[in-house]
């Protein structure tokens, strides 16, 4: 009985309290993932929100920068007044990050590629 209890109780108490408290406490750890995912830093300036949805969840974040490789001439790679994208949540369940859909209002991109063939768009540190 505990463990219903558990199973209902727990998610609904997660469900208010982003409710209540809103999506921005997720910046700072989204933040600090990209970070150690890519070694670049993405920063999340403005308001974070999510619209759920079981197929596929709406993200909305503002003022949004993401930086270039430290060898690039370029700081930013891109800075944007506001990103929607939505999330395929199938696909998380094969481990793969999937944006069906990604709006950006007035970006700013700055794409590189060095001499030696690095590009600035591969997100691999061992490139």
């Amino acid at each position: 009985m505990w463990l219903v209890g558990l199973l209902v109780g727990l998610p609904l108490l997660v469900f208010l309290w982003v409710e209540v408290v809103g999506w921005n406490w997720a910046r700072s750890p989204l933040e600090r993932m990209v970070l150690d995912r890519t070694g670049r830093v993405l920063v999340i300036g403005g308001d974070l929100k999510v619209d759920l949805g079981w197929h596929a969840p709406r993200v909305l974040a503002k003022a949004v920068t993401f930086a270039n490789p430290p060898w690039a001439v370029e700081k930013q790679m891109v800075a944007v007044d506001e990103v929607k994208l939505t999330v395929d949540v199938p696909a998380l369940f094969s481990m793969k990050l999937v944006f069906p859909e990604v709006h950006l209002k007035h970006p700013t991109v700055f794409l590189e590629q060095a001499k030696d063939g690095r590009k600035t768009w591969f997100l691999d540190r061992a490139q």
